[in-house]
């Protein structure tokens, strides 16, 4: 865009800045140090078309041209700044790529060291894992064997209590009938005990009665003497046999007593050793 010409300088200034600009414009060989200033290029006719020209179009021109040289110099410093910053990113990506291929490098050294202690640790844990199943597998065998064990003992302690209670249950049967026995044989003492009272009292009263036989025997005559006689053996054999049933009942009785408590004892003594 054109800036406009009112801000642009006055036209007294023109000139000057035109012969500046013909002077860019002139070949090495319209210079006035040339040994020949009468030769000219055919360039040497411009500065008359410039003359030809507007002040105000020659001031645009020059300050396009300017515009021009100020953007050039402008560019080329960019250019320099951008050679500068394309160098600096150059060495940065150097040291950069230096860093990275050194990191890789460890990286590597590293990956195989991780590697190496990765199999290490593997193995590590394979042999800890085999040996933790081998110690499971074992423990399972330990507990099988055992639970097999304490099945078989539950089994043994639940017929062993069962036989106990059979076992008890019959002594208790065989105790009550033993009570019942004993308990008639001491009936059956009491009732001899209660007999042989009797019979002492028969015989008491058999020898008074002897006493007394023979007491009147010493008046009488014989025949009624042999009489009293006969009378008096017949009633000593029957205290004779009454005094020996007494004994053999008596015998018999305190044999089946003690036989008795003898079988209370034994079944008493069996219960306890079934029980412990």
């Amino acid at each position: 865009m054109q800036t406009p010409i009112s801000t642009r300088p006055s036209s007294l200034e023109l000139p000057q800045k035109s012969s500046r600009v013909v002077r860019k414009l002139k070949t090495p060989g319209s210079d006035s140090d040339s040994p020949n200033p009468i030769i000219r290029t055919p360039k040497d006719k411009s500065p008359k078309v410039v003359d030809r020209r507007s002040p105000r179009n020659m001031a645009t021109e020059v300050y396009e041209l300017k515009k021009a040289k100020d953007q050039l110099g402008t560019n080329e410093s960019s250019k320099r700044r951008a050679e500068l910053d394309a160098e600096e990113a150059k060495k940065h990506l150097a040291a950069t790529s230096a860093k990275l291929e050194q990191t890789q490098r460890q990286l590597d050294e590293l990956s195989e060291s991780d590697d190496a202690r990765v199999q290490e640790l593997r193995k590590i844990s394979q042999d800890r894992d085999r040996a933790w199943q081998s110690e499971l597998e074992a423990l399972q065998k330990q507990q099988s064997f055992e639970s097999a064990a304490l099945a078989s003992a539950l089994n043994e302690a639940q017929k062993l209590k069962s036989q106990l209670e059979r076992v008890s249950q019959s002594a208790r049967t065989e105790i009550q009938s033993l009570r019942d026995e004993l308990a008639e044989t001491l009936k059956l003492v009491e009732k001899l005990r209660e007999e042989v009272n009797e019979s002492r009292e028969n015989e008491a009263r058999a020898r008074e009665e002897v006493t007394r036989a023979e007491m009147e025997l010493e008046p009488v005559s014989g025949k009624r003497r042999i009489g009293v006689e006969k009378r008096s053996g017949r009633l000593r054999a029957e205290l004779e046999a009454a005094e020996k049933s007494y004994r053999d009942e008596y015998i018999q009785s305190t044999l089946e007593i003690r036989n008795a408590y003898e079988l209370v004892d034994e079944g008493k003594i069996g219960i306890f050793q079934e029980r412990s």
